[in-house]
């Protein structure tokens, strides 16, 4: 059950020049436990989102509110125990000489006693798949397994916000799809709020909520259903509407009734269920 605001923009200007504002006037909340996909073009302002959550800049003017206290220099500290965030390159995230080191690393900034410390690392190794890496040398590790080794990290600490930006964008498809699935697994079983500034239009159909944003100005949100219907949108704003939505919605205008699905396999299950 979604609770309270957990992240809250209140009419946020950001520019990194007075002639050059990334983010103009922008207002959105995001629920505690929400899944939500930030898209657009680039230049459209959505990774400055992720920065100015991160405390990596501050705004000119408005607030940013997470976990009910506003953003300021002050409050840094209690912002990071609050938000973790995983980048596009992976590689820019390691300094641990193994994947246990890394994380170790990680959880002595946050003053973890060091009896909890390994119990810890096992526990979220498990969570992301990589108990079989621990001693491993990140140089070693595939694209795939470096993101999984950033999001234990990350969640090591046991953020409440989860911020991903352009985290799948280096990956090949396999590594991209098992990402995608452990992104929604922290949502379900972890109860993360995930916020995810993304390319990819087949994430965006697992989301809960979608921001669409162009110029550094919000131009609509909605679940993934209310912005893949709206087809005549879709094409003046030059977004893709993902494959297995199309189909979904092929399947629907001819009578077949089927939910909006985020996976072929999905769709098979929800077909198949309707066959019985």
């Amino acid at each position: 059950m979604l609770e309270k605001n957990i992240i809250e923009f209140k009419d946020v200007v950001f520019g990194y020049t007075p002639k050059m504002i990334n983010i103009n006037h922008v207002t959105f909340s995001i629920k505690e436990g929400e899944y939500v996909c930030v898209i657009g073009h680039n230049g459209s302002g959505k990774s400055t989102i992720s920065k100015l959550l991160s405390g990596l800049i501050f705004p000119n003017s408005g607030k940013i509110v997470v976990c009910g206290d506003e953003i300021n220099n002050s409050n840094l500290s209690q912002l990071h125990n609050n938000i973790g965030i995983i980048f596009q390159n992976p590689d820019n995230q390691f300094v641990g000489l193994t994947v246990e080191d890394d994380i170790a690393f990680g959880l002595e900034n946050h003053m973890i006693p060091e009896k909890l410390m390994q119990k810890t690392i096992d526990l979220v190794c498990e969570a992301v798949g990589m108990s079989d890496y621990k001693t491993t040398p990140p140089s070693e590790l595939s694209g795939g397994q470096k993101q999984r080794v950033a999001i234990a990290s990350a969640i090591a600490a046991n953020p409440k916000i989860l911020i991903f930006d352009e985290s799948t964008a280096m990956l090949d498809p396999y590594a991209k799809e098992n990402l995608k699935n452990l992104m929604y697994d922290l949502k379900k079983k972890y109860n993360k709020t995930i916020l995810s500034v993304t390319h990819d239009m087949e994430e965006v159909t697992k989301a809960d909520k979608v921001i669409i944003m162009s110029k550094g100005e919000i131009i609509k949100i909605g679940s993934p259903m209310e912005i893949f219907t709206d087809r005549e949108f879709l094409l003046k704003v030059r977004l893709d509407v993902p494959y297995i939505t199309n189909l979904c919605f092929s399947l629907m205008k001819n009578g077949i009734d089927v939910p909006l699905c985020h996976s072929v396999e999905q769709l098979v299950d929800e077909i198949w269920k309707r066959q019985k």
